[in-house]
C-alpha cells in the first residue's frame, strides 16, 4: 500500500515537473523569436530536468532518467552557449517532453518504463556533433583586472560575462555590506529588484573586517547607465564599472576557479507550503459520504415531522426540531465545504491549452495570440478535467478552419496574427466558457448547401441559422474539401457535444462571416448533490434541478396556442415554447389536465415544461445509472422518502430534445 502511494506521488510530481518543462520552453519559444533572450528560464529548465532525473532514478525508472539526464546535459551545453539556441532545438526539447509524458503515462498503467529511447538519444548526438564542429577558437582577451574576476567565476558565470560584453552591456560590480542576520532576505531582495532591467551574473561573498557581517559582490550587465540602476536610491552600495574602467581590485580570496563553499546552514524541517496533495477518488469517495447524509438528512426532518402528530411534550417536540435544524446546518457547511475543495480555477485548464494551442499553430504555420479572462472562475475539478478533449476540438478547429493565413489576414486588413480569447464566468450554478476567434467564421450558407447535398434538407425547407450550425456537431459532418491532419475530417465537433452532454452541459455557436466566431459552453458546478424540485405528470415522478428553473407559472389548456405550428404560451407578451415530458419520452399521450408550467433557461435557451403537479423540494444525491442506460433529458436517479427512487431530468439534455422537435 505505501508502495503504491509512492508511486502515485512520483506520477503526479513526475506530470508537474514535464508540464512546467512545457510551458517554459513555449515561453523562451517566443523569447528567442523576437530576438531576446532569458538565462533564468534556461536554469529553470536545467533544474527542472534535473529534478525528474533524481526521483526517476530513485524510484528505478532507468529509461526516463536517462533521458531526462541527457536533457539536462543538453541544456547544459545551451547555458553554456555550446548550442545555439533556435527554433529547431526548442522543437527537440518538446519533442522530448513528450516522450517523457508517454513514458510517465506508462509507469502509471504498467509500472514499467520499456520505452525505446535510443532514436531520440541519437538525435541528440547529432546535434551534439554538428555543434561542437561549429564552435569558433578564439582567444579571449580581456583586461587584467576581469582577467582576475574570471578566475572566480564558474563556467557558466563565465560564458555570461563574456556573452553581455559581446552584446555591448555594461557590467558592474555592485558592493554590499548586510549583517549575518539580514543578508538573505537583503540579498534577494536586491537580485529581484537588479534583474527588472538587467541580468545578476554572480554574487561573490567575502568574510566583513567588521565582527557580524559580510560583504557580497554582485555582477551585474545591463544597458542602463549607472545612475539609471533600478536599486539607486534604496540601498548602501559601492559600484565599479568593469567594461569602462580598469581600477577595479578583486579580494585575494577569489583566487580559485571553484564553487563557493559556504557554511551549512540547518535544514528547516517546517514545509514551506501548506498544500496537500489529495486524490480526486478520495475526494470523490467523501462526496459520495456527504451525499448519502443529505439524502438521510431530508428523511430525519420527514420522520421527525411526521412524529410530532403522536408527540404530546411540546418542549421534546420543539427540541427535536432544533437539532434537526442543527443537524441540516451542519451538513450543509460539510457539503459545501467539500464542494469548495474539489473546485479548481479555469486557469489550470486554460494554460494547458494556451500552450497546446501554440503548438498546433506552429505546426500549421501560423502565429497566434491568445488572451484569458475569467481564469479565476472556479469549476468541479473532475468537471474540469472532462473539459479539456472538447476545448482541445474547438481550439484546432479554430486554427485549421477559422484562422486564415497571415497573407490572407494581411489583405483583408486583418493584423498578421490571429487571435484566440478564452473567457469564463459564472452565472448562478452555471459556469461559461467562451471560446472565440477572429478568423473568417462559419458560412451558414455553406452548411445549408451541405445538407441538401447530403439529402438531410430539402432545398424549400426553412431553418434558422442556430438549427444550421448546430449540425457541425453531427458525426462525419464537414464542409471542408480538403481534410488535415488535425481537422477538416468531420471528426472532432461531434466529440464536444457528446462530452458536454455527459457532464449534462451543452455548446452553442455564434459566428459572423469575416469576423469570428465563438463557442460557448455551459456546464452546471458540480454533478453529485442539488437542489431540486420533486413534481409529478401523468402518474410519473421526477427530479429536477432547480439551478435552471428562472420560475413556475400556474396556467390552464386555454392559455396554450399555437404559432407557425408549434406549442406556446403568451408569457409577459412573449411568446415561449412548451413541451410535455409525456412526448419527450413517451410514456403516455398529451395530458388533458395539468396546472404549472417551469420555465427553465440555460444561458439563452428557454422552453416552458408543462406539469400537473409539484410536490415540494429538497437537496437530492444524483446517482449514475450505468453506462450501458443513457437517455438524453435523464441525468440519473435519486432516492426520496421512504427509499422510493425516482428519474432525476437533465434540464440541458430536455432543451437539446425540445429544439430537435
Amino acid at each position: 500500500m505505501a508502495e503504491n502511494k509512492a508511486l502515485l506521488e512520483f506520477i503526479a510530481e513526475a506530470e508537474e515537473l514535464t508540464e512546467n518543462i512545457e510551458k517554459k520552453l513555449l515561453e523562451l519559444r517566443d523569447i528567442i523569436l523576437t530576438g531576446g533572450e532569458s538565462p533564468d528560464i534556461i536554469n529553470s529548465l536545467f533544474r527542472d530536468f534535473h529534478s525528474l532525473k533524481g526521483i526517476s532514478g530513485m524510484f528505478g525508472f532507468s529509461n526516463l532518467s536517462k533521458l531526462a539526464h541527457q536533457l539536462e546535459s543538453f541544456l547544459d551545453k545551451i547555458r553554456l552557449g555550446k548550442v545555439d539556441l533556435d527554433d529547431n532545438i526548442i522543437e527537440l526539447l518538446l519533442s522530448g517532453k513528450e516522450i517523457m509524458l508517454e513514458i510517465i503515462s506508462q509507469i502509471s498503467n504498467s509500472n514499467n518504463d520499456n520505452y525505446d529511447i535510443s532514436d531520440f538519444l541519437e538525435n541528440i548526438s547529432i546535434i551534439f556533433t554538428k555543434q561542437d564542429q561549429n564552435i569558433p577558437t578564439t582567444n579571449k582577451v580581456s583586461p587584467q583586472p576581469i582577467n582576475e574576476l574570471l578566475q572566480v567565476l564558474t563556467e557558466y558565470e563565465e560564458h555570461r560575462f563574456q556573452e553581455n560584453i559581446r552584446k555591448g552591456k555594461k557590467i558592474f560590480a555592485i558592493k554590499f555590506v548586510f549583517t549575518l542576520e539580514e543578508f538573505d532576505e537583503r540579498l534577494n531582495e536586491i537580485t529581484n529588484i537588479l534583474k527588472t532591467k538587467g541580468e545578476v551574473i554572480s554574487t561573490l561573498p567575502k568574510p566583513s573586517d567588521t565582527p557580524g557581517k559580510i560583504n557580497f559582490t554582485i555582477i551585474y550587465a545591463t544597458d542602463s547607465k549607472e545612475e539609471d540602476i533600478p536599486i539607486k536610491d534604496k540601498y548602501e552600495y559601492e559600484i565599479n564599472s568593469l567594461t569602462e574602467e580598469s581600477n577595479i581590485s578583486v579580494s585575494p580570496s577569489f583566487t580559485k576557479k571553484e564553487p563557493i563553499q559556504q557554511e551549512p546552514q540547518q535544514t528547516q524541517l517546517k514545509s514551506i507550503s501548506n498544500t496537500v496533495r489529495v486524490d480526486i477518488t478520495k475526494l470523490d469517495y467523501v462526496m459520495n459520504i456527504v451525499g448519502e447524509l443529505v439524502t438521510q438528512k431530508s428523511e430525519l426532518a420527514r420522520l421527525i415531522e411526521n412524529a410530532k402528530k403522536y408527540i404530546n411534550n411540546e418542549d421534546l417536540a420543539l427540541n427535536l426540531t432544533k437539532v434537526t435544524n442543527s443537524i441540516e446546518k451542519k451538513i450543509n457547511e460539510l457539503q459545501d465545504s467539500v464542494m469548495s475543495v474539489r473546485m479548481v480555477p479555469l486557469s489550470q485548464l486554460f494554460d494547458k491549452l494556451e500552450r497546446n494551442l501554440k503548438k498546433i499553430a506552429h505546426d500549421l504555420g501560423k502565429e497566434v495570440k491568445v488572451v484569458i479572462n475569467g481564469g479565476d472562475t472556479e469549476l468541479d475539478k473532475f468537471i474540469m478535467e472532462e473539459l479539456s478533449d472538447p476545448l482541445m476540438h474547438i481550439i484546432r478547429n479554430s486554427i485549421d478552419h477559422g484562422i486564415e493565413s497571415a497573407e490572407e489576414r494581411t489583405s483583408l486588413g486583418k493584423p498578421p496574427y490571429g487571435q484566440i480569447w478564452f473567457k469564463a464566468y459564472q452565472k448562478g450554478n452555471y459556469v461559461f466558457i467562451e471560446v472565440s476567434d477572429d478568423g473568417r467564421g462559419i458560412d451558414v450558407e455553406k452548411i445549408r448547401k451541405k445538407l441538401i447535398e447530403l439529402k438531410k434538407l430539402s432545398p424549400e425547407q426553412e431553418v434558422t441559422d442556430e438549427y444550421l450550425l448546430q449540425t457541425i456537431f453531427t458525426p462525419g459532418f464537414s464542409t471542408k474539401e480538403n481534410a488535415t491532419e488535425l481537422s477538416g475530417r468531420g471528426v472532432g465537433l461531434d466529440v464536444v457535444k457528446n462530452n458536454l452532454a455527459k457532464l449534462r452541459g451543452y455548446v452553442d455557436v455564434k459566428t459572423e462571416l469575416g469576423k469570428g466566431t465563438t463557442f460557448i459552453l455551459t456546464l452546471p458546478l458540480t454533478l453529485i448533490i442539488v437542489r431540486a424540485i420533486i413534481l409529478k405528470t401523468s402518474g410519473h415522478l421526477f427530479a429536477l434541478p432547480i439551478n435552471a428553473v428562472d420560475e413556475v407559472v400556474e396556467i390552464t389548456k386555454n392559455d396554450v396556442m399555437k404559432i407557425s405550428g408549434e406549442e406556446v404560451v403568451n408569457l409577459r407578451n412573449t411568446p415561449l415554447p412548451i413541451f410535455y415530458l409525456e412526448n419527450i419520452f413517451e410514456f403516455a399521450s398529451t395530458p388533458e389536465d395539468f396546472r404549472y408550467m417551469i420555465v427553465l433557461k440555460i444561458g439563452e435557451k428557454k422552453a416552458g415544461m408543462i406539469v400537473s403537479e409539484i410536490l415540494g423540494h429538497g437537496d437530492i444525491v444524483i446517482k449514475s445509472m450505468g453506462k450501458f442506460i443513457k437517455v438524453n433529458g435523464i441525468a440519473g436517479a435519486t432516492q426520496i422518502g421512504r427509499g422510493k427512487t425516482i428519474l432525476v431530468l437533465d434540464p440541458s439534455g430536455l432543451l437539446g430534445e425540445v429544439a430537435k422537435v
